[in-house]
């Protein structure tokens, strides 16, 4: 799994990184997603608001990136990665801090 084309087939990178924004959000915080919502939805704090348009995306607090399928959606020029999920030395989604 450390190539561009290798999938997290059971979306759990997803499932790791809604964990770690459940801890570092604000409450209220606003959720950025690029694809994928309804693999984050369940596991998401109750408060967070999830949005996935891409200009919400690039003003959210907090963005949720699976690196395979949202490349080249956003821009993270105004965010500070804070979390990368890695198996092995690949890495399957990032949790992105707005700055």
């Amino acid at each position: 799994a450390y190539d561009y084309d290798e999938l997290d087939r059971s979306w759990l990178s997803f499932r790791e990184a809604t964990e770690v924004v459940n801890h570092l959000a604000e409450p209220n915080a606003v959720v950025g997603v690029p694809t994928q919502t309804n693999q984050i939805e369940p596991f998401l704090r109750p408060d967070l608001k999830l949005v996935s348009e891409i200009a919400e995306v690039e003003s959210a607090d907090l963005v949720i990136s699976c690196l395979w399928s949202s490349q080249g959606d956003w821009h993270t020029r105004d965010f500070e990665l804070v979390y990368a999920v890695h198996r092995g030395e690949a890495v399957f989604a990032e949790v992105w801090r707005h700055r």
